[in-house]
């Protein structure tokens, strides 16, 4: 067999990854059958001509093709048993044959559709603009809206409605953008690599398109053809950022490639199955839905242009205008974020449909080899049917097998995620378990918590330790888990085996110690309680163990610690921080959430983790993080800062869990405030307050604090100081310490033992403060940039306004003012007035307002 080009395997290879793989390229037909090619009419039937493989054929309405034989240049012969049997002639705009002359059909003009508006365009838009879409109920995903064209350089844009080139004859859009939400853009960009290979680029026509746009066009369409458009009281797939007007265009050229219609035709060609047209049109057509379909998208039968992705009824309908968006940088974060990513990251198809209910994980550590092996059995709850599972275990640990009612099952490995053909039925409401056996040597983490996986140091005295932490980079870096954030077991066994003398301290509360034949003993904790995969830890040394008992708000909570041996009596003194913590941390957040199983301190060859009801501490007994005060005032050298800012994550981040990593504010923000508020608790508002201002040294503002959802993705550092700041922020706006305290214990009262979106969180603050907050959360989370409190003085009138803000921020501040005294100023984006003396020009914005102040000459 003689060997392919390297084009040419490209394409055999691309064409083997289509389902149901298009047939090779034809070529494009004669020039003078173009003329021919058409619909015609005679009384009530219908004749298609369309070329096919080189042929011309005709149809009359839902009979047989039939192939014509060209005998001249206008002149044809159908076979005798056809409907046309015999001579077909072609004039202009006629055919004549079976005795009847047939009459060009003209299904619309051979470029873009065009309506006359009802009313004028300019004129809506600024009416429309100021309503408010349609209300949904309902958990819709956070939108998160990009440019494709930002994230492939071979997608290209002909934005037709940032023209006048389109039905309305009317310019829509400001500038010529499409966006989508990351997840359908993301598939675009896999379906541009397809394209590329084989010559073609892909070319938008329209994507997301805010509500008020498809309010205008309803509004500006005479009624007869108002099902032409979406109607706003439902709203469309263009509006929740999750469909898309496409074709391609060859690489080579540049130009659009030929389809059987034209974009935004409003006749029978537009249809996805118009059999008309050429061959070479028909196969484009093929081609873009075949590859399209590929990554999850699905094709409106009445426009073959237009593609939904599957998750569309996911999104919210959204009415942000491009400006709004093109202000924002997580819109324009171009992270070319992979496969890998999607499945870590987003409820996939093969996770949606099941519910973890409990994880029973039975792990052996080999510290001579650095190997581990075991098992995970997982119970879960069938929400649909399927037969199709994702379970996560990370390279380069291997999955010996799977087994479900005592049948070993088929499965296939995609990086570091495993999907499971079950074989048994899926019935929506029964529980069923599956096992999953493993074993291999796990990825060795150098500068744990940050990199995260296993360690296996070795401690002051030579002996070995054993620790994992893996926020962010995932519980599966160890064990087999659904590694998505989301989805928590109610409980969980973890029963971990090590060599004597070590002693496992894990989750939970400690039900068995096995000694083992091999010299190796088993540890049994038990987790009542819902619980973060990454923070099902193991912690292997020689422990020592003392206890307390804290009572607590609900009732005796157990409080358990666990130094190395040596360090007993430094732990003692060190660990009574615990009780005024925890006690402070209840009068401020509720009740602590885990009084079933417990408090533990244990120590850690890292600096220090989260770890549900078995918190991480390695700070080396100092106070201050590492013996520094990252505030810079020297009040965080007052207590000690892994066991104030990791037992703070028992409400923000455990009880409270965000949904997706990119909403990992909701556990470092709170927690980075909850370092304040204990300050206050030790030593008053005041100091409590300096401690946050002092915090703000540390806000780089490098990138936006929220990042891309459904691909694992972590925003920036400034979730730590900045998010504090922005809570602190939030607490001098509402003004009242009794209500703020009310707001910080209903959180987690509302949201207890439950994964929640940042959105929630947010909405729940404003509805309790009674004050929209949306612009404040938007401004610190999804910008770099830090409020100017911009003022200038001109005689006795004072100016001020804000700048460098999102669109429409409107929160108030308090200032100083001299000759006026202490002020609460409401400023927008527009300058406002004041009547104040000269010397207004000295005055100062209260320094609790994460803002700055410039004043204008």
């Amino acid at each position: 067999m003689p060997k392919l080009s390297p084009t040419c395997a490209a394409l055999v290879a691309v064409f083997l990854q289509l389902a149901d793989s298009v047939p090779p390229k034809p070529a494009a037909p004669p020039g003078a059958w173009r003329n021919l090619i058409g619909a015609y009419v005679a009384d009530r039937d219908t004749l298609y001509v369309y070329e096919d493989s080189g042929t011309l054929l005709v149809l009359v309405d839902s009979t047989v093709p039939a192939r014509l034989a060209q005998r001249s240049e206008s002149v044809f012969t159908a076979p005798v048993e056809s409907p046309l049997g015999g001579s077909v002639v072609f004039r202009k705009n006629a055919v004549f044959a079976e005795r009847r002359a047939w009459q060009r059909l003209q299904l619309g003009a051979a470029g873009q559709l065009r309506l006359q508006p009802v009313r004028p365009v300019a004129e809506l838009l600024q009416v429309d603009r100021a309503l408010t879409p349609p209300a949904e109920s309902g958990a819709f995903l956070v939108p998160d809206l990009v440019e494709p064209a930002a994230l492939d350089s071979s997608i290209h844009l002909d934005i037709r409605y940032a023209t006048t080139n389109n039905f309305l004859s009317s310019v829509f859009y400001s500038s010529a953008h499409a966006f989508l939400q990351r997840p359908a853009a993301l598939a675009l960009v896999r379906a541009a690599r397809v394209f590329r290979r084989l010559g073609y680029g892909l070319l938008i026509h329209d994507a997301y398109r805010p509500w008020y746009v498809t309010k205008v066009f309803w509004d500006a369409t005479p009624a007869a053809s108002r099902w032409l458009v979406a109607d706003p009281a439902k709203g469309s797939k263009h509006n929740r950022g999750a469909a898309v007007d496409i074709t391609l265009y060859d690489l080579k050229t540049g130009a659009p490639v030929e389809m059987p219609s034209t974009y935004d035709e409003a006749t029978p060609r537009a249809h996805a199955d118009f059999p008309g047209g050429t061959s070479l049109q028909r196969w484009h057509r093929a081609l873009l839905r075949r590859v399209l379909e590929r990554q999850a998208f699905t094709v409106n039968p009445s426009e073959w242009w237009h593609f939904d992705f599957r998750d569309w009824a996911r999104y919210p309908i959204l009415n942000t205008t491009f400006e709004e968006l093109l202000l924002d940088p997580a819109s324009q974060d171009t992270t070319r974020y992979t496969h890998a990513d999607t499945l870590r990251g987003s409820n996939g198809p093969a996770r949606a449909w099941w519910d973890v209910q409990f994880y029973d994980l039975h792990t052996r550590v080999n510290p001579r080899d650095s190997s581990i092996s075991g098992w995970n059995g997982i119970t879960y709850r069938v929400l649909q049917p399927s037969q199709q599972m994702q379970i996560d275990l990370q390279v380069p640990l291997e999955v010996d097998s799977i087994v479900q009612d005592r049948r070993k099952l088929t499965h296939r490995r995609d990086g570091n995620a495993f999907f499971v053909t079950l074989a048994a039925r899926q019935r929506p409401g029964e529980t069923r378990t599956i096992t999953v056996w493993y074993h291999g040597k796990p990825r060795v983490g150098w500068r744990l918590p940050w990199d995260g996986g296993f360690t296996f140091p070795t401690d002051s005295l030579g002996r070995q330790w054993i620790a994992t932490a893996n926020e962010g980079l995932g519980a599966s870096v160890w064990w087999p888990n659904k590694d998505y954030l989301a989805d928590e077991p109610d409980s969980q066994r973890i029963a971990i085996t090590v060599s004597d003398p070590l002693l496992d301290v894990s989750n939970g509360r400690l039900r068995s110690t096995t000694k083992n034949r091999d010299g190796t003993t088993t540890y049994e904790w038990f987790v009542t309680s819902p619980i973060n995969n990454y923070d099902v830890t193991i912690n292997a040394g020689q422990y020592t163990h003392f206890s307390d008992t804290l009572d607590g708000e609900a009732g005796g909570l157990s409080l358990d610690f666990w130094p190395l041996d040596y360090h007993a009596d430094t732990a003692r003194r060190q660990f009574q921080q615990a009780i005024p913590l925890l006690r402070c941390f209840e009068h401020w957040f509720g009740p602590y959430p885990w009084y079933a199983d417990g408090y533990k301190l244990v120590e850690t060859p890292h600096l220090g983790m989260e770890h549900q009801s078995a918190v991480a501490y390695g700070n080396h007994y100092l106070n201050g993080y590492l013996g520094r005060d990252l505030s810079g005032t020297g009040l965080g050298l007052q207590w000690d800062f892994i066991i104030v800012h990791e037992s703070a994550h028992e409400w923000w981040g455990n009880n409270i869990s965000a949904q997706d990593h990119a909403d990992m504010w909701l556990h470092e923000s709170f927690a980075n405030y909850a370092e304040g508020i204990y300050t206050e608790c030790r030593l008053g508002k005041m100091a409590g307050a300096a401690y946050m201002i002092g915090a703000r040294r540390g806000v780089r503002n490098d990138k936006p604090i929220v990042p891309a959802f459904g691909v694992n993705a972590q925003g920036s550092g400034d979730m730590y100081p900045k998010g504090g700041n922005m809570l602190h922020t939030i607490r001098v706006i509402i003004d009242d310490d009794a209500k703020w305290r009310h707001i910080l214990r209903g959180l987690n009262k509302t949201f207890y033992h439950q994964t929640v979106t940042g959105k929630q969180v947010e909405d729940y603050i404003s509805r309790e403060a009674g004050i929209d907050l949306t612009k404040v959360f938007a401004q610190y989370l999804t910008t770099t940039k830090i409020p100017v409190f911009e003022y200038r003085v001109q005689g006795s009138t004072l100016s001020y306004h804000w700048a460098n803000v999102v669109p429409g921020f409107d929160m108030p501040v308090r200032a100083n003012i001299p000759g006026l005294g202490t002020r609460v100023l409401r400023p927008t984006e527009a300058w406002q007035t004041l009547e104040a003396s000269p010397g207004a020009a000295e005055l100062s914005v209260d320094e609790n307002f994460y803002v700055t102040a410039s004043l204008l000459k």
